[in-house]
Order: C-alpha cells, then structure tokens, then sequence
C-alpha cells in the first residue's frame, strides 16, 4: 500500500485523472436520473455508435495493417494468424459500424449489422487460436 501512496505523492495529477472516471461512476450510480436527463439533451445515440466505433474499427484496421508491414521478411504461422486475426476483428467490427440501422442503411433490420458483431469474436478467435498452435516446420512452410 505504501508504493501506491508513494505513487500518488508523486503523480498527483495522474492520480486525480483517474480517479475522476471512478467518481462519476459513482455519482451516475447512486443517482441514474442525471444519466438519463443528460442524454435526453445529447446526441441520437445511434450516431454515436456511427462515429466512435467507425473510427475505431477504422484506426484498428490500419494498426493491424501496419503492425503486418513491420514484420517484412520475419513473418511465421503465428505472426500471421494473428495479423489476420486482428484485420478479421476491426474489419467486422468496422462493417458493424457502418452498418448501424436508419444511419446509412434505413430499416431497423439489418443482418449485416446483426451478424458482424455476432461472428466477430468467434471469427477471430479462431485465427487467434491457430496463431497458439505450435506448428511443425512443413506446415508452417505451407502456412
């Protein structure tokens, strides 16, 4: 406990920046009505969800991609079920984004924005799986 203190003494301000998200919590726990008031007055929450996870989706995208570029001529079975892994999760998760009903695509259903999310985690579980297989030499040559 003693380092934790030392820690706070000597990043103050790192300290309060993470304490205010606990005690909004908090506060919005004990008392949901201001939650609800405040986003009465904010934006169509849809929206919300276009842009952040748009962004998102697209800012995981290019780091998986770049993250593929750095590795050149060291590439194995494992870098690449997991490069592939992480383009499999930002893309569905882009593709889910994108597709948020009544925002590009009208209609309440949308079976894009349904089952991007729903497969986006067993999709990409499963290179990520395979990325912890330790591989035999041949196979990995195949890979």
């Amino acid at each position: 406990m003693s380092e934790l203190l030392y820690q706070v003494k000597r990043y103050p301000l790192t300290a309060v920046l993470l304490i205010i998200p606990l005690v909004a919590f908090a506060i919005l726990r004990l008392n949901p009505m201001i939650d609800i008031h405040a986003w009465s007055l904010s934006w169509y929450t849809r929206l919300i969800q276009y842009y952040f996870g748009t962004f998102a989706g697209f800012l995981a995208l290019v780091a998986a991609l770049f993250a593929n570029n750095a590795l050149d001529d060291k590439t194995s079975a494992r870098s690449i079920f997991l490069t592939i892994g992480f383009i499999t999760l930002s893309v569905l998760f882009l593709l889910n984004s994108l597709s948020t009903p009544n925002i590009l695509i009208e209609g309440a259903y949308n079976p894009a924005f349904i089952w991007s999310i729903r497969l986006s985690l067993p999709l990409s579980g499963l290179f990520f799986a395979a990325s912890a297989i330790h591989w035999s030499a041949p196979v990995e040559q195949q890979i």
